[in-house]
């Protein structure tokens, strides 16, 4: 199973994950700077980076009904904007690269990107180009 690093939001197996209650970390550092005992200036800049703008964010929202739209799901809880083609690979903020999907549907969407990158696109209606 796979977790995010409730500091980067980074993906990591649940068994190299640092628990502390409900929260898990990538590594001790990021426990710390998530604290606040370690301040981390590129950190937070990176963070606020890769934050979807609320305006964007809204609109994913109104297209999908604010609702997970992973084939016969349909969860409004704990929904997420999911990058379908991934900032890593240059992928943007835009409507047209953001879906909206449930926690467990947004883990599983990120565990095989060959497999669901396409599933996505034609789901929201957009010719990935490829």
């Amino acid at each position: 199973m796979r977790v995010r690093c409730s500091y980067c939001r980074r993906y990591l197996d649940k068994k190299d994950a640092i628990t502390l209650g409900i929260q898990r970390f990538c590594s001790e550092e990021h426990y710390l700077q998530y604290r606040g005992d370690i301040k981390s200036k590129s950190a937070s800049k990176s963070a606020e980076k890769s934050k979807v703008p609320d305006e964007v964010r809204a609109a994913v929202v109104q297209r999908d009904l604010g609702r997970c739209r992973f084939p016969n799901c349909g969860e409004t809880h704990g929904v997420e904007a999911h990058h379908i083609k991934y900032r890593s690979e240059g992928g943007g903020h835009e409507v047209d690269n953001l879906i909206s999907l449930c926690r467990d549907h947004h883990v599983i969407v990120h565990s095989d990107k060959k497999v669901y990158q396409k599933m996505c696109f034609e789901i929201i209606g957009v010719d990935h180009g490829s």
